[in-house]
């Protein structure tokens, strides 16, 4: 729960939209029933010796980004972004159980605005995923304008989320909920 994250010192980083179905259920709360996904919180808790974290996130974005390292006990660099080039990788997943996509972005490249795009609706059209989730490499210069693109197609600013990314680094957190 939030009470026990916080207990633990943790701290919250991401707030998730309509992570998990309507008829999700935590079987030791009195929940009142709704026709609503909802929605989770994401914490976490440092370590003591974290290594300095870059973090390339459209200036909009920087000083939740900054505040959010600082109550981890993070330092951060922010830095500008760039153009991205080369070619991009990233993953995409479908989880039934929760009507939701995710797109993992491993590396920035000059097409992955509009292959993230398509992947978004091909999740949409094909799978009729509720909700989709796309998490950006904080480390590549090239997630400002993926941001970006991603916020002119109807996505939106969840958070960061540390160390999520299959390589243990650290990601910012884009939704769209499509209900």
């Amino acid at each position: 729960t939030q009470k026990a994250s916080e207990h633990f010192g943790a701290t919250i980083c991401a707030i998730v939209l309509g992570s998990s179905p309507s008829g999700l259920r935590p079987s030791h709360m009195n929940v009142t029933v709704t026709n609503q996904r909802q929605s989770l919180t994401f914490y976490a808790k440092m370590l003591d010796g974290a290594p300095t974290r870059v973090a390339h996130v459209p200036a909009r974005h920087r000083a939740i980004v900054a505040d959010r390292y600082a109550k981890l006990g993070c330092d951060v660099e922010m830095c500008d972004g760039s153009a991205p080039h080369g070619r991009g990788t990233f993953s995409v997943t479908y989880n039934r159980g929760k009507d939701s996509g995710s797109i993992s972005v491993s590396k920035v490249g000059a097409e992955t605005a509009a292959l993230v795009r398509q992947s978004a609706a091909d999740l949409r059209a094909v799978q009729h995923a509720k909700a989709i989730f796309v998490r950006l490499p904080l480390d590549d210069p090239g997630t400002p304008s993926l941001a970006e693109a991603l916020e002119r197609d109807g996505f939106f600013f969840g958070g960061i989320q540390p160390l999520v990314l299959d390589d243990g680094r650290d990601a910012l957190l884009m939704q769209h909920l499509l209900t």
